[in-house]
């Protein structure tokens, strides 16, 4: 169907009020403007556009052409309740359930209703035990660094971590072409290698990073190698110049930190100023997120 631009369809509906014909206005517009005239339906509805709404364009048109439905109030109310009953439904959804075209919905949402698609953070579970060490947790640091101001500047939280070797393969991108199906695979281990980090920060940097491996290739965290790390961060600390009389040592409650000989090792060294699981100053279970050594580092 040819497209008219609003100088064409005022010049039509003007013809056509004046002689009163449609094929008068067909000629006229083959002749004036170089191009296939438009039917007599597509006629008659510029006319009858002009004298119910007073103009030619058509009303609550997106860019795309498409007629746009009106986003009245009671719409809008509609959309709230729907949205503040069923916060998780998506929009998809919603536009389904309310029998609202998607883009109306989306604008309502967003620009009228102003809200935002929030992502929802997966954490672990926390027991009201947890919780309750959490607190006592708190309330021994505040204590510390109301009876030592710079007790903050001398603590070392340290942990280890996991990093995957294998590199991910989107296969969308990963095309052959040609005009049989190729014998050509990406070859992919069921597990993938990683390789275990261990480091430590503080107010006067990093220490580490220590890799976790024999030979070249990774090994997991055992108490022997997790001591042996240990010994590494106090010859570092003491090459650095670090009086190790003031510092301060965090850690996990990981099997390899608390066994034995890693609490043993810790003590000799840090005497009570050690913050583990276990000890007199106790780090709180299950809490990976009050470390800086998970959210920042």
């Amino acid at each position: 169907m040819p497209q008219w631009n609003k100088k064409e369809r005022w010049r039509i509906v003007e013809l056509f009020l004046k002689t009163q014909s449609v094929k008068t206005v067909q000629r006229a517009v083959a002749r004036e403007m170089k191009r296939a005239p438009p039917s007599p339906n597509a006629i008659k509805a510029m006319v009858k556009k002009c004298r119910d709404e007073g103009g030619v364009q058509n009303l609550n048109k997106g860019r795309s052409g498409r007629k746009r439905s009106v986003r009245t109030a009671a719409k809008k109310e509609q959309v709230q309740t729907a949205m503040e009953n069923s916060p998780m439904r998506s929009l998809r959804k919603q536009h389904q359930a309310l029998n609202i075209s998607y883009g109306s919905l989306w604008r309502i949402a967003r620009q009228e209703l102003k809200k935002f698609p929030y992502r929802i953070q997966v954490k672990q579970p926390l027991s009201a035990q947890d919780k309750a060490r959490r607190v006592n947790m708190c309330d021994w640091f505040h204590e510390a660094m109301a009876a030592e101001p710079d007790f903050i500047e001398h603590l070392w939280f340290s942990d280890e971590s996991h990093f995957s070797l294998d590199g991910y393969v989107n296969k969308k991108n990963t095309v052959f072409w040609g005009s049989e199906p190729p014998t050509h695979v990406i070859e992919k281990p069921l597990h993938s290698e990683k390789c275990t980090v261990w480091m430590a920060i503080s107010c006067q940097g990093i220490i580490g990073p220590f890799f976790f491996e024999e030979h070249g290739r990774t090994t997991t965290v055992n108490t022997e190698r997790y001591v042996e790390v240990l010994k590494k961060m106090w010859t570092t600390m003491e090459r650095r110049g670090i009086d190790t009389s003031t510092e301060w040592f965090q850690q996990d409650g990981a099997p390899p930190h608390t066994a034995v000989a890693s609490r043993q090792w810790l003590e000799d060294h840090f005497a009570r100023r050690l913050i583990s699981f276990r000890t007199a100053n106790e780090w709180a279970p299950h809490s990976p997120d009050l470390s800086p050594a998970d959210f920042f580092l």
